[in-house]
């Protein structure tokens, strides 16, 4: 009975069902133009901490052999993989609007971090007391953008797609401002475009540059690690 009822529903209702599939259809496939706002805005469109783990050098599944070992990959059928060393970091970006909680994979890890996911791996365990200070005095430009599929719940949900720490590319972004507080729309119509979120900061020049934020307003996000300095001792690594 409610196959059926479902059935003659939809059958009743087909543009309700076009339109939806053609909204998740645009949040798939995003246009390339940039859109700058803050995580306040960002919120406002809505619908432990660190992994390190060896996994194959081809297809990236997870290994359970030490790092730099050589093996066959069960899941690429292949002999002479490599066991190599991946990072995942879980933390919260803060503009001074609100937090949003992100996930940075090995390669925006070494580029945040400046260091190798080798170098990350071997440290995991003595000093990321001092990454976590580091993390909460370090201003970086993040790109975001909507996850490829929604959800059952319809949430929507941001993905890290580049994260910019020199100040060199700081500087040719200079002249972009934040959207304004009319531009906040709900719409899942103005998720399509990749999203910066900027904002300035409230206090204190920026690192490296000697600018205050009123010289040099880009260099906004303070990135923050959501787990405690205390909690940097629990930090584990899975080989699975």
């Amino acid at each position: 009975d409610r196959a059926k009822a479902l059935a003659e529903w939809g059958s009743s209702h087909q543009q309700v069902l076009r339109d939806r599939q053609s909204r998740v259809l645009e949040v798939r496939d995003p246009m390339q133009a940039t859109q700058l706002t803050t995580i306040e805005a960002l919120k406002q469109k809505k619908a432990h901490n660190t992994l390190h783990e060896e996994r194959c050098s081809n297809c990236g599944r997870s290994a359970d052999v030490p790092a730099g070992h050589t093996y066959t990959c069960t899941n690429y059928s292949a002999k002479n993989c490599v066991s190599s060393p991946r990072v995942t970091f879980n933390c919260e970006v803060s503009d001074g609007t609100d937090k949003l909680s992100l996930t940075l994979f090995t390669s925006d890890c070494e580029k945040l971090l400046k260091m190798s996911a080798p170098d990350i791996f071997r440290i995991k365990h003595t000093a990321f007391e001092a990454i976590h200070t580091l993390l909460k005095n370090t201003y970086v430009l993040i790109e975001v953008g909507p996850q490829k599929a929604l959800s059952i719940n319809n949430v929507l949900q941001w993905v890290l797609k580049k994260i910019i720490v020199d100040d060199a590319e700081f500087g040719s972004k200079a002249e972009v401002k934040p959207n304004s507080p009319a531009q906040k729309e709900t719409d899942v119509e103005d998720l399509t475009a990749p999203i910066v979120a900027v904002d300035k900061p409230q206090t204190s020049a920026s690192p490296g540059t000697g600018k205050t934020p009123e010289e040099n307003p880009i260099l906004a996000n303070k990135l923050t690690d959501p787990a405690e300095a205390k909690n940097s001792g629990n930090l584990k690594a899975d080989e699975a």
